[in-house]
C-alpha cells in the first residue's frame, strides 16, 4: 500500500484491504484530523468503528474492489462514489485523506447524510460532542461509562449515516452488523487512549469534577455572567486559542461552568460543553447586574465587523419575487436560508447556509417569539423539535416577516404570527448585526374594499382554505401598508388585525371598480371555488422506515427517512412515485406506503 503526507502526518491507501499497521497509521491521522476539529474521542472511535466494516480504514477503497461510479468509495463507502469524489475535486493522492474528513465535517455542518432515527435519537451535531456524560444524561446509555458510550456511538453512526442494506434490513442481520462495528470501536477506543495517552475503558476513568473543585451558588451550579458587551466572546471546541470557534456568548448571557483549567473554563453548551476565557465571566447568583467590562482584543473576544440590520432588511427587500430552488443562494433565486448567504455576502460578509445550524450557531438573545423582543432584522424560524429548525426568514416590522417559502411561492411576505423562534444575527466570519434601530412602521394609506360580495383577508398570500383571517364586506376601510409584497397582493391592517389580500378589490384612489365576482371575491361566507386543500398522506410501512429521496426512482439519493405514522404533504404523483414537501424544500419517495388522510 503506499504512503501519502497529509495535513496531519502519514497515512496510506491504495485499493486493497490495509494491514493491522497500516490501519493504526490511519486511525492515529483520523483522530488529529478530527479531534481538531472538535469531535470527541467518543464520537471519533464511533465513526472509525465503522469506517473498520466498510473500507478497513482505507480512504482509497472501491467497494469491492470495483472502480465505478455507482460503486462505494472512501473510508465511509459513499455511495455512489462521485457524492464524495465530484464534491471534492482532489488532484492530488496527498489530498485525499484531509479531503474525506473535510466531507464528513461539511455533512455535519450542513446537516447531510446523517439523520435522527427514533431508534438512535441524536443529530449529527449531538453525535459530533457525545460523551459518556451526555448521552447518560440523556438517558441513552444507563451507566457513565466511555466503553459503553463508544459502543453505543458506533451503532448510532452505523444505523443514521452508513445505513447499510443489512443494517435497514432489521432483525438479526442489522443486530450483528452494528453490534460488530460497536466492539470494533471499543478495541480502537483502547489502541487510541493509549498511544495519545488519554484513560482506557478498562481504567476507572477520574470525572472532571474530581479535577477541579467546583464553586457552587445557584441551584448546585457555578453559574457565571458574560461580561464583555461591546464584542462577543468565542466560545471553542477546547481550552486555548488554537481550538475551533462553534459559537459566541452575547453580553449578560449565562452560562453554567462545569470546571476551569487555567484562564479557560469550561461550560455547559448545548448538548454538551465548550471553552471561554474566564476573563469574561463573573460569578452570578441570579440576581445582581454586572458593570459593563470593556475589552480589547487581547483575549478570546471576536474581532466585529458589524452590518445594519436597515441595511439586511434593504437586501431582503430586493429579493421579494426572486424564485425559490433548495440549496440556491445566487442572483434571481435562493432558498430560505440561501437568502441569508446572499445577503450577507452582498453586505461584505458571509452566512452559513443551513437554517438549522443558523439557529443554533449564529443566533443568540434568542428564544420563543412573545417571550424575546423582536427587532427588525431579526431571524425567525419554524420548528418541528427542538432539534429540528427546519425554516427560517427575516423580521422586517411591523409584524411581518420576509421568507423564501418554497418553489411554488418564491420570496413572498407573511406574518410573525406563524412563525416559532427568533434570534439576533452573527455571521461565521464573526461580523454581527447591528439591532441599534427604531421598529419599523412602514408607512400607510386607506383603502377601501370594493366588490360584490365579500374579500377573503389571508394570513398569507396563497388561496387555502387553511390561512382565512376574515371576510371584508364592500365598502370596508382597511389599513394599506406601503411595502411591497406578491405581485397582485396588499398587506393590510384591519381592526389590529394584519393579512393579505387582492390589490385588484382594494379601491385606493376614489376608482370605481366594475363589479366582479372571482378569485377572492364570494357572493356568501362559503369559501372560494378556486381554493385547494392539501393532499395529507400517512405512512403505512410498519417494519421498516420509507426511505426519502432527492429524486423519483431508487437510484437517487436517500435523504431521510419516514416512520409509520408520519404524514406528509404530497405535491405531485409521478407513477409510484410522490413529491413531497422535505424541509425547505420538496423530495420523493413511494407511494406504495403512503394512504390518504
Amino acid at each position: 500500500m503506499d504512503l501519502y503526507t497529509g495535513n496531519f502526518g502519514k497515512f496510506y491507501a491504495s485499493n486493497s484491504s490495509s494491514s493491522a499497521s497500516e490501519r493504526e497509521i490511519n486511525a492515529k491521522y483520523i483522530y488529529k484530523s478530527m479531534s481538531a476539529n472538535g469531535w470527541t474521542l467518543e464520537s471519533i472511535c464511533g465513526i472509525i468503528g465503522n469506517m473498520a466494516q466498510e473500507s478497513s480504514i482505507n480512504p482509497a477503497r472501491w467497494q469491492g474492489g470495483i472502480v465505478k461510479d455507482s460503486k462505494g468509495y472512501g473510508l465511509v463507502q459513499w455511495t455512489p462514489s462521485t457524492n464524495f469524489r465530484s464534491w471534492a475535486s482532489i488532484n492530488e493522492q496527498d489530498e485525499l485523506m484531509d479531503g474525506q474528513m473535510a466531507r464528513i465535517n461539511w455533512e455535519h455542518d450542513n446537516g447531510k447524510q446523517f439523520y435522527k432515527t427514533t431508534l438512535y435519537p441524536l443529530t449529527f451535531k449531538q453525535f459530533k460532542v457525545s460523551t459518556e456524560t451526555t448521552l447518560f444524561n440523556l438517558g441513552l446509555i444507563t451507566e457513565k461509562s466511555k466503553k459503553a458510550a463508544v459502543y453505543y456511538l458506533a451503532r448510532v453512526f452505523g444505523r443514521n449515516y452508513e445505513r447499510s442494506s443489512a443494517i435497514l434490513s432489521g432483525g438479526d442481520a442489522a443486530e450483528k452488523s452494528l453490534n460488530a462495528r460497536g466492539n470494533v470501536a471499543i478495541t480502537w477506543y483502547n489502541y487510541l487512549a493509549k498511544e495519545f495517552n488519554l484513560s482506557t475503558v478498562e481504567e476507572n476513568v477520574t470525572t472532571e469534577t474530581d479535577q477541579e473543585e467546583i464553586i457552587v451558588n445557584v441551584d448546585g451550579k457555578d453559574m457565571r455572567k458574560v461580561t464583555s458587551k461591546n464584542v462577543p466572546l468565542n466560545v471553542r471546541s477546547g481550552a486555548g486559542l488554537n481550538y475551533k470557534i462553534i459559537g459566541n456568548l452575547s453580553y449578560g448571557s449565562i452560562v453554567s461552568v462545569v470546571t476551569t483549567s487555567g484562564t479557560w473554563a469550561k461550560i455547559e453548551w448545548e448538548n454538551g460543553i465548550a471553552w471561554c476565557s474566564i476573563k469574561y465571566l463573573e460569578k452570578y447568583d441570579g440576581t445582581q447586574d454586572n458593570e459593563e467590562v470593556v475589552v480589547d482584543d487581547s483575549e478570546d473576544v471576536v474581532v466585529v465587523n458589524t452590518i445594519s440590520a436597515k441595511d439586511l432588511i434593504a437586501e431582503f427587500y430586493k429579493m421579494l419575487g426572486w424564485k425559490y430552488e433548495w440549496g440556491a443562494a445566487r442572483e434571481g433565486v435562493v432558498d430560505c436560508s440561501g437568502a441569508f448567504t446572499y445577503a450577507f455576502k452582498q453586505l461584505g460578509s458571509w452566512m452559513y447556509h443551513g437554517s438549522n445550524t443558523m439557529k443554533k450557531t449564529y443566533s443568540y438573545d434568542d428564544g420563543k417569539i412573545g417571550s424575546v423582543q423582536l427587532f427588525p432584522g431579526m431571524a425567525v424560524y419554524k420548528w418541528r423539535s427542538p432539534n429540528d429548525f427546519h425554516h427560517v426568514g427575516l423580521y422586517i416590522g411591523a409584524g411581518l416577516v420576509i421568507e423564501a417559502k418554497g418553489s411554488k411561492y418564491g420570496v413572498v411576505v407573511s406574518r410573525i404570527e406563524d412563525w416559532h423562534y427568533a434570534g439576533k444575527l452573527k455571521s461565521k466570519d464573526g461580523t454581527v448585526v447591528n439591532y441599534d434601530v427604531t421598529e419599523f412602521t412602514p408607512q400607510s394609506f386607506v383603502g377601501t374594499v370594493n366588490t360584490n360580495g365579500t374579500l377573503n383577508m389571508r394570513s398569507a398570500t396563497e388561496t387555502i382554505s387553511s390561512n382565512l383571517v376574515k371576510k371584508l364586506s364592500s365598502g370596508t376601510e382597511v389599513e394599506v401598508l406601503n411595502i411591497e409584497v406578491d405581485s397582485g397582493w396588499y398587506a393590510i391592517k384591519y381592526n389590529g388585525m394584519l393579512g393579505f389580500v387582492m390589490q385588484k378589490y382594494i379601491n385606493t384612489s376614489g376608482e370605481i371598480y366594475d363589479n366582479v365576482v372571482e378569485d377572492e371575491v364570494t357572493n356568501d361566507v362559503s369559501e372560494s371555488d378556486n381554493n385547494s386543500e392539501e393532499d395529507v398522506r400517512e405512512v403505512t410501512s410498519k417494519k421498516l422506515p420509507l426511505n426519502v429521496r432527492t429524486g423519483a426512482g431508487t437510484n437517487y439519493e436517500d435523504v431521510g427517512d419516514l416512520v409509520y405514522g408520519e404524514t406528509v404533504v404530497v405535491l405531485e404523483e409521478k407513477g409510484t412515485w410522490v413529491k413531497i414537501k422535505w424541509e425547505d424544500g420538496f423530495a420523493w419517495c413511494s407511494t406504495k406506503y403512503l394512504k390518504k388522510v
